[in-house]
């Protein structure tokens, strides 16, 4: 019996258990209304395992740690200099299209879907958290 067919609310993550994780590399999920990506970094059966609730409550708080993650890249860019409306209008163009938990349970928050007019094309930026889902660093990534 595969993890899928194991009903177990702690064996799976929207309907995925490990054995589908660790085959697909990834898989697509729902989160605050929309479909996500969600990998585990440097995964093995039993890292992937031991994470499912971390992912679990990272999906769960989605809304909110976009919210706060989006918050915290524009208070990591931003000059001064910008207007409300460009403020404004950033925060409701980003959005999040990937989380990727690595095994402390920390997590990243990628922004795979960017116009150039904030990242150079090919580049977007991460907001990693803390385990305990604070944001804490941004990186670029390509």
């Amino acid at each position: 019996m595969n993890d899928r067919e194991n009903t177990g609310a702690g064996r799976t993550v929207a309907g995925f258990g490990v054995d589908d994780i660790l085959r697909q590399r990834y898989v697509t999920v729902p989160a605050a209304g929309r479909q996500v990506s969600l990998s585990f970094e440097d995964a093995d059966r039993e890292t992937v395992a031991a994470l499912l609730p971390q992912a679990r409550a990272v999906l769960a708080a989605f809304a909110r740690l976009s919210e706060e993650a989006t918050a915290f890249l524009w208070a990591w860019g931003a000059e001064g200099d910008e207007s409300a409306e460009e403020a404004a209008a950033f925060l409701a163009s980003m959005n999040p299209t990937t989380v990727v938990i690595g095994p402390s349970g920390a997590f990243a928050l990628h922004y795979e879907e960017v116009d150039e007019e904030h990242f150079l094309d090919g580049y977007w930026p991460a907001v990693h958290f803390t385990a305990g889902l604070t944001p804490e660093k941004v990186t670029v990534e390509a």
